[in-house]
């Protein structure tokens, strides 16, 4: 047996913290009350800013499809940028963050709508703690321009989304990036995990409706998912996991929208297990003998690092 692989090994067994770090961070959890995003109908006069908190490639354009299947909702997408993301660039000038954020998004959004969805992207941490800022200043300094523009009472909440790393064979940018160098995308998988949890941590501080989901539910435990989702954001109605985005009512030709089809029948095309070694049954990624494998690719990290992936990993397990 190679170094590596008993480096590998010692991670799924007593040198991995993870089984405990789930089960306290379980306990943290089911002590605490699920939060929702809004109510049954958003108030007149208030508008909800839907915010996806999830790392680029990582599923937040399946998520946007699912909320597309709601009347209530209004995205970027007129904005023609690439995959609807919110650019700051939509009038062709590169803008900071720090300038005119609401009005500018205003322009493109149907603010006739209730929920204005917003999709990112912002995983990293860093666009957080920018962006949240940005937003309580123009609140609070910007209110009787943002009235003219419909905004009203702006109130938001976030949707986490995480991918457990076996999810990453899912994606051709991350098996590119696999194939060109594995321990520097072990190393950005770990950055991600690492800056969700610094951003879910941020947020909650700052008194903010969130609720964390796990990717693979979002594919494969479709129930499961649309009711957390619902629940959560409950003015939104009824979400259809088997929308597909029309063109030129959702979406349009210059968003290159990469999605074809459902979520559902994406999921439905595709076994965990086959494509992943992810386990329904155990919620995570296994090795083909049915060992828990949360340590793939991660075994290459050093031992340090391997530790704040299991922490990471923890956190989100609990929370999803």
């Amino acid at each position: 047996m190679t170094e590596e692989e008993t480096d590998h090994m010692s991670l799924q067994s007593e040198e991995n913290p993870l089984p405990t770090i789930i089960m306290e961070e379980a306990q943290v959890a089911n002590a605490t009350k699920p939060q929702v995003g809004c109510q049954a109908k958003v108030p007149d006069g208030t508008k909800l800013m839907l915010m996806p908190i999830v790392p680029m490639y990582h599923g937040s354009t399946a998520l946007e499809a699912i909320y597309m299947s709601s009347p209530a909702i209004t995205t970027l997408c007129t904005a023609k940028t690439w995959q609807c993301e919110a650019r700051l660039d939509f009038d062709g000038e590169a803008h900071c963050i720090r300038d005119d954020l609401l009005p500018r998004y205003a322009k493109y959004w149907d603010m006739s709508k209730p929920v204005l969805f917003e999709k990112g992207p912002r995983g990293m941490y860093d666009k957080i703690i920018r962006e949240w800022p940005e937003i309580d200043k123009e609140l609070k300094e910007e209110g009787p321009k943002l009235d003219k523009l419909g905004f009203g009472t702006l109130k938001k909440a976030y949707i986490m989304m995480w991918r457990p790393i076996c999810l990453s064979l899912l994606s051709s940018h991350a098996r590119d990036d696999l194939e060109a160098d594995p321990k520097k995308f072990a190393q950005d998988e770990l950055q991600w995990l690492e800056d969700l949890v610094a951003s879910h941590k941020y947020l909650l501080d700052k008194g903010e409706p969130m609720m964390v989901l796990n990717m693979a539910d979002l594919l494969w435990k479709t129930d499961y998912a649309k009711n957390k989702l619902e629940t959560f954001t409950p003015c939104v109605g009824e979400l259809n996991f088997d929308y597909v985005p029309k063109m030129g009512k959702d979406i349009y030709e210059e968003n290159e929208w990469k999605a074809e089809g459902s979520v559902k029948a994406f999921g439905e095309s595709v076994d965990p297990w086959d494509c992943c070694g992810y386990s329904l049954e155990e919620n995570q990624c296994m090795t083909s003998d049915g060992a828990p494998d949360n340590a793939y690719v991660f075994h290459l990290l050093e031992k340090d690092e391997r530790a704040r992936a299991a922490l990471a990993i923890g956190y989100l397990v609990a929370r999803s």
